[in-house]
């Protein structure tokens, strides 16, 4: 019996290309789900199918809702798909190639200005002494301080933490290491907590971050306490883990207008994925300029 294509192929990510489970478990919703349109709206099979079924499948998933973004990240796991079947000589040509996302309106990333990242911050630090509001201090501290993705900091084990050069080591996308400084504030963060943590932690548990049972915080419990956080100090839009990534990217490049270093920070493999930040730093110089510059007004009102 021959083994199921999507199964072989999620295998070799694994196993070839060292990808982590989220990343497999998202191809494996991804390709279960045009597998799924084949059987049922096609009459075909994944392996045998054309062009044609996936043009039909990505009008059926927008018209169903989906964004262009997630649409083009789902074409991107169908061609991703059938050039691994390419390679192994299963099929000539790789029908996903020519196929292109339906163009939607881009969005910039949502961020925290200045402010209310500072706010947020001190308000945790001056919320009270029990571990748990310690614990979320450096939580909040360690994602705005380094900008890191809320999978690498459930996986942050004890001794990726250096305190003395006040920086963690990440495991990012594709299970790429990566140094980040967090800084002063949330190293400083950080060893209170690893000092509260000891009235919590089980014995062996490697976890940095861990739940009042002891054991590590699982990602939906970390987005549900930084979630907390936000309604807390009454911010405007909801927060989770990746506005604060948002926000630290953001303010970083206004700061510095070293886009190269923002990378390396945020773990991009690709500089076009942190050129979006220079649209927001823009945008926010922008508004201060029509907010703020004398003539900014006389010009409106000269063209108007």
């Amino acid at each position: 019996m021959e083994a199921d294509p999507v199964d072989m192929f999620l295998v070799h990510l694994r196993l070839e290309k060292g990808c982590s489970k989220h990343t497999v478990k998202a191809y494996q919703r991804d390709l279960v789900g045009f597998q799924n349109f084949c059987l049922e709206q096609r009459s075909c099979q994944i392996e045998t199918a054309q062009k044609t079924d996936i043009k039909c499948y990505v009008i059926d998933r927008y018209r169903n809702g989906l964004s262009s973004r997630s649409l083009m990240r789902l074409l991107s796991v169908l061609r991703g798909f059938y050039a691994y079947r390419m390679r192994t000589d299963q099929i000539p040509i790789n029908p996903a190639d020519q196929v292109r996302a339906p163009r939607g309106k881009h969005s910039l990333p949502t961020y925290l200005d200045v402010e209310e990242a500072l706010r947020l911050i001190e308000t945790s630090e001056q919320a009270g002494h029990d571990p748990l509001t310690i614990r979320d201090c450096a939580m909040l501290e360690t994602f705005y301080g380094g900008g890191i993705r809320v999978s690498e900091l459930a996986g942050l084990d004890m001794d990726q933490v250096n305190l003395r050069t006040a920086s963690v080591r990440v495991m990012g996308k594709g299970e790429k290491p990566r140094i980040v400084p967090v800084g002063a504030k949330a190293s400083a963060s950080i060893r209170r907590w690893i000092e509260a943590r000891r009235a919590l932690s089980r014995k062996q548990e490697p976890a940095l971050f861990i739940s009042r049972s002891g054991a590590r915080l699982s990602h939906r419990a970390i987005q549900y306490r930084i979630a907390l956080w936000g309604q807390r100090v009454e911010l405007q839009q909801p927060l989770h883990p990746h506005m604060l990534r948002h926000s630290f990217a953001t303010h970083l490049l206004e700061s510095s207008g070293d886009l190269r270093a923002v990378q390396e920070m945020l773990g991009h493999s690709r500089l076009s994925t942190t050129q979006i930040y220079t649209h927001v730093a823009f945008d926010h110089l922008a508004q201060a300029y029509r907010r703020c510059h004398p003539r900014a007004s006389r010009i409106t009102d000269d063209e108007s």
